[in-house]
């Protein structure tokens, strides 16, 4: 499993890296999480922070949704949102581009969002 942890953030490293390259415009710095995570999306946010610092090298700032509103605008990864949630299955998950460089890690379910971040 952590295998198989490490690759799937390591394909993330390089998705960004190819925004990177084409854009110019860097990596994500801030992880925006639900305000109220269950213990699965808590968990998700442990192992995306953990694997995310060891592949790329930096932190991710970690923020609740309610909390980001407040902070400038940059790059940065959404881990679930309720509007796209509706949509997925019980554990469907999707890694979506936004139109700002920033990417949204949603899942349907109680792990969804995990297996999003996996």
């Amino acid at each position: 499993m952590l295998v198989f942890v490490r690759k799937a953030i390591l394909a993330l490293t390089a998705f960004y890296s190819m925004i990177h390259t084409v854009s110019g415009s860097g990596l994500p710095e801030v992880l925006i999480v639900p305000d109220k995570p269950t213990v699965t999306e808590a968990h998700a946010v442990k192992e995306l922070t953990f694997f995310w610092q060891k592949s790329v090298g930096s932190k991710l700032a970690v923020h609740k949704k309610s909390e980001f509103k407040n902070i400038r605008p940059q790059k940065k990864i959404i881990l679930g949102d309720a509007s796209e949630q509706k949509k997925l299955a019980e554990e469907e998950w999707l890694i979506k581009p936004l139109a700002d460089g920033s990417i949204l890690l949603a899942g349907g379910g109680e792990r969804g969002n995990l297996y999003a971040v996996y």
